[in-house]
Parts: C-alpha cells; structure tokens; sequence
C-alpha cells in the first residue's frame, strides 16, 4: 500500500513531460485527451483554412465568379483589389503554403526516430502561428478600414488562421508544446518579419487591377448632317460594336470637349468602389488633353429596381438607380452644371440618401427643370441603352466587372491603381499629344 503513493507522481510527471507527444498511456487520460484534442482542433481549422485558400487561388488564376458573389460585390472588390496579391502573387498561394506546413508539422510525430525534430517542428509551428495571427488582423483591418468591402469566403479563411494562430500559441503558453526561451523568441520575432514583409511588399507594389480585351470593332464616330435646315447643331455619332450601338456625343452625357477628336466610353456606377476610385484619374485624364479628349458617362446602376440583368439586391448597390437616374437629369436639365455635380457625387466619402442628392440637384438647376428631367421618358430609355451596352460586352468579351472604358480597340474593366497608368495606357491607345504634360 506504501509504494502506490510514490509510483504515482512519477508517472504523473513523466506524463506531462510527454504531453507534446501525443496521447500516453491510461494512466493520464485527461492530460492526453486535452493534447490530442488541441492538435485535432488546429488540424480541423487549418483543414477548412486550406479548402477555403485553394477556393480563392482558383478564382484569383481563373477569374470565376465566386458563388454569391455578384456584381461589384464585396467578394468582387476584395479579390481584385492590390490587397490580393504580393508582388503579383496571389496571397492566397502563401496561404495555401502555410496551412500545408501546419498540417504536416502537426502530423509527424514527437516520438521514436522523430523526436529529434520535435523542437524545431514546435518553433516552426510557433513562428507560423504568430504569422498567422498578424496575417489574419492585417487582411480583416484591410476589408473594413481600407477597401470597406467584405468577402465571406476571404474572412472565414481569416478566421480559420487567427483560431490555429491562437491554439498554438496557447499551447505554447500552457505548456504543453516545450521551446525553450531562446527559440521561442526567434520563431515570435520570424512570425512578426513576416506580417512586415508581407504588408510592405502589398503596399510598395501595386498591380494592375484592370483587365483588357480586344474588340472586334473600334469605337468610331461619324458626323451625322443635319435633320433639317434649322438644325443649329449637327449630331456626332459614336458608334459601338460594329455600329449595334449608336450615342450621340451632344446628347449623351459627356466629359470634356464634345467635339475632341478622340472619345471613349465610361460605363461605371456611382455605388461601385472601382468606378470611384477611377472617376478622379478620369477628370486629371481630361484636363491634361482638354482639347483632345472626350469622355462620353454611361451609367449602369447595379441594382435590380433598373437593372434587369441584376438578380439579387446588393446592399452595396442600394439607391443606385435613384443616384443614376439624379445625373442624367441634371445632364438634361442643365448640362453646365452637370460636370460638378458628378464631382460633387464621386467626392463623397458616403453617398448620401436620393433625398439629399436631389435636393443637391435641385440646388445647380433648379427645383422645377429637374423634376420635368427626372419624368422625361428618355432618362429610362438612356438607362436601357446602357445596360445593353453593357450586356453586350459581357457577352462578346466576357468582362462585366465596373468600370468599364471602351477605348479605341479595347475594353478595359477594373480601376487603374494611378492616374499615370491611365495616362500611359490612354496615351500608348489613341496616340494622344503632349503626353509629357504635368497632371493638374
């Protein structure tokens, strides 16, 4: 009876030390429950981590649509932002990397032949849990303070690595995985250099966001002759796919000279994140070729309530009919006053509701013209026209990301990251002079 006691706490002691291990005998059932489930949890996260990051390498390679991830959604904006890649990598290959090393270092064992690369495998896995940690508020501060947008399928991932992060560091912390101090340190510090690698490479490099296609046609006008001889003003037909399109450069709303000698066509949506971000480089664009360029605005709101090729609302998307329709009326109420009020819509941090927005434009033309604009039956057949057009590249060039600039020869979707590669590109397509003009 005198030797149980004292056979006890050896067995106790050399359970904890073995704890790293894996379960042991019977002896320490809990102590090896509480380890094997650690690891079966780490193994679960990192599993669903690995699944969901090998989902968004796919997108970002092949360019699918995501499911539930419609137009200019928040999954849309994410995953062609900057903030998806490093260095023109896609993030989610190093995601992808790091859950495959989790799983791997969780798998060999810390016994037998293998013990001896317990320690490092316990370093490593704290450096990458550290990693993951910092990785995870880098990507979530990104969505919410920087791009305002949300991706499900990127914030489960994130979600995934902070809880591996967590468990491992716990472990870690409780004991249970053994490092000694030194390389603890140095797998802390490993894991911190990464995060600051990571997000300097993201911010030094910014890759294009934009994508490009070949028409088949150009975007060419043609001076139409009067309708009759109390015609003052002759109209300027542009016109789009082969001549399926015709807009008249006078009548539709324009950016710039009417009568420059190069016009191209916006295609854009006053809720659409890219197309903001774009609409500033659009107007230096203008001032720097003030006499050679024209930039006809088509509007193509992304919402149902106008947009019969939008199937499901988009809370990013809410009032994008009312704040289209708004432009077009003050476009045909008064069209001096059009191009500050489309300013005055892009410049604003939030867009207002359609009450204020049309009080703003009723304030520039007035009370009276702009309700007699908003009721005139063109400003739906304009929108009709637009999102046709629309349609129409998505079908023959399979783009239907916003913005999009139909110029020359090409079709470009996406917003340019600067104002001089917008310059530079629209420079190099339409052969424009005095490309070495400062941007005002």
């Amino acid at each position: 009876m005198s030797s149980q006691p004292r056979n006890s706490t050896p067995a106790t002691a050399r359970t904890f030390r073995r704890d790293a291990n894996g379960p042991e005998t019977s002896a320490a059932k809990p102590d090896a429950a509480r380890v094997a489930s650690g690891w079966w949890l780490i193994r679960v996260f990192s599993v669903i981590a690995f699944g969901l990051s090998a989902f968004l390498l796919w997108e970002s390679l092949t360019g699918s649509r995501l499911p539930g991830c419609g137009l200019e959604s928040g999954c849309g904006v994410v995953l062609r932002s900057r903030w998806a890649y490093w260095l023109g990598v896609p993030v989610s290959l190093f995601a992808l990397l790091t859950y495959a090393v989790v799983l791997l270092a969780t798998a060999i064992g810390r016994a037998g032949p293998a013990a001896r690369f317990g320690p490092r495998l316990d370093a490593l896995l704290l450096a990458v849990a550290v990693a993951l940690i910092g990785a995870a508020l880098w990507f979530v501060g990104l969505q919410l303070f920087v791009l305002r947008a949300i991706c499900p399928f990127c914030m489960a991932a994130h979600a995934c690595g902070l809880l591996v992060g967590v468990l491992v560091v716990r472990r870690v912390v409780s004991g249970a995985v053994p490092i000694a101090p030194h390389l603890a340190f140095r797998s802390v510090l490993a894991g911190v250099l990464f995060v600051v690698v990571l997000g300097a490479g993201q911010v030094a490099h910014a890759p294009p966001t934009y994508a490009v296609r070949a028409m088949s046609s150009s975007v060419t006008t043609i001076a139409a002759k009067p309708a009759g001889p109390a015609a003052t003003q002759a109209p300027r037909l542009l016109q789009l796919h082969g001549g399926a399109f015709t807009v008249d450069v006078h009548d539709a709303p324009v950016i710039g000279p009417p009568d420059a000698p190069h016009v191209i066509v916006h295609l854009f949506d006053y809720t659409c994140q890219f197309c903001r971000s774009l609409h500033p480089f659009l107007l230096r664009a203008a001032r720097q070729w003030s006499n050679q360029l024209a930039i006809v605005t088509l509007p193509v709101p992304l919402e149902a309530g106008c947009n019969r090729l939008v199937k499901h609302a988009m809370p990013e998307h809410t009032n994008a009919c009312a704040y289209a329709r708004a432009g077009l009326a003050v476009w045909r109420a008064d069209r001096a006053a059009f191009a500050a009020f489309d300013e005055w819509m892009f410049t604003r941090r939030v867009l207002p509701p359609p009450d204020e927005v049309a009080a703003e434009a009723m304030r520039r033309v007035g009370t009276n013209a702009f309700r007699a604009a908003l009721a005139d039956p063109w400003i739906n057949q304009q929108l009709e026209r637009d999102i046709t057009i629309y349609e129409a590249n998505h079908m023959r060039y399979h783009l239907s990301e916003l913005p999009e600039l139909m110029i020359g020869t090409n079709l470009v979707a996406g917003a340019f990251g600067s104002a001089q590669l917008l310059n530079q590109f629209l420079a190099t397509q339409l052969a424009l002079a005095g490309t070495n003009a400062a941007v005002r």
